[in-house]
């Protein structure tokens, strides 16, 4: 471990080693990661096309962070479903809550 609390930490992306450098405490995500990349690039250089490593990797780049915008696309749109139904949730409370208060005050008028 270096002085500034990272090291450099071997990774294998199809069979071709690199050194990274990374905060000691995030290696064990560092090699999921590279895993994670080796088995994406794999994956695109095995699907037929003769493909050179830097066009593999492109290709690799560019699906994975079209699967991130799909992701992203699908937490927003869960979010304003989640938004939505809170503020209807927000209106039947209050609705019911001046119901309520409409029916106490009535109460109190015909009690007079």
């Amino acid at each position: 471990m270096k002085k500034d609390g990272t090291e450099t930490v071997p990774v294998v992306i199809l069979g071709k080693e690199y050194p990274v450098r990374c905060p000691a405490n995030e290696r064990d995500r560092l090699e999921r990661l590279a895993r994670f990349v080796d088995e994406k690039m794999r994956e695109v250089r095995d699907s037929g096309a003769a493909l050179g490593t830097d066009r593999v990797a492109v290709v690799t780049a560019l699906n994975i962070a079209n699967e991130l915008f799909e992701v992203q696309d699908r937490r927003r749109e869960e979010a304003e479903e989640v938004g939505a139904r809170t503020s209807r949730m927000l209106e039947t409370v209050q609705r019911l809550l001046d119901e309520e208060s409409d029916e106490d005050g009535l109460a109190d008028r015909t009690a007079e």
